[in-house]
């Protein structure tokens, strides 16, 4: 999602190209890190908006969410869990649910983007060991109180089989990202004294 400073001149994504003709500097863009899915949302967020963005990583998003609630940059593309608990505290503004924003019109239609969150382990865990933890992992997600609160921020609990073809889904977005993490090597990421 693309949340904004409280102080920004814009209330959704359409005003930005405007208020940035108005500076004299590029709007600064936090991140919360390269390779990030967030990251890599900057290139296209600026193409489909017509305008340069100056791009600031942070190492996660809780030092982004600080810097951007106190002014210190403009905007920032961050994950929906952090955007969301952050607006609904008043911290910053939401211009845009950025996935839908990008299949619309004024996004150009282009392929959303989606995040996933994964747990990872080694090649060499046994099978029984690996089933053992899917469905120890399965079970905590499908608890009524961790069931609620992914409800709430948007993210479904994924049914077992649909952690059987993860690896797979893991796969497939590793392709479709990779000519866009190769467009996002090309933007700049400069020392703008910001990042942290």
């Amino acid at each position: 999602m693309v949340i904004a400073a409280p102080g920004l001149a814009a209330e959704r994504l359409e005003d930005l190209p405007a208020l940035a003709a108005q500076r004299a500097s590029a709007l600064t863009a936090g991140h919360p890190g390269p390779e990030s899915v967030q990251y890599l949302a900057l290139p296209m967020l600026a193409h489909q908006l017509q305008l340069a963005l100056l791009p600031v990583p942070y190492k996660g998003s809780a030092p982004l969410l600080k810097d951007l609630a106190g002014g210190h940059i403009d905007l920032a593309v961050v994950a929906s869990p952090a955007g969301v608990a952050a607006a609904a505290h008043g911290r910053v503004k939401l211009l845009a649910h950025l996935s839908q924003w990008l299949a619309s019109e004024a996004g150009g239609r282009a392929p959303p983007l989606a995040s996933w969150a994964g747990w990872f382990v080694p090649r060499t865990v046994p099978e029984p060991a690996s089933q053992w933890l899917r469905q120890a992992l399965h079970d905590a997600l499908a608890a009524p109180r961790a069931a609620r609160a992914l409800q709430a921020l948007g993210s479904p609990v994924p049914a077992l089989a649909a952690q059987e073809g993860f690896a797979e889904r893991f796969a497939r977005d590793a392709q479709r990202f990779n000519p866009r993490q190769e467009q996002a090597e090309d933007v700049p990421a400069p020392n703008a004294g910001h990042g942290r």
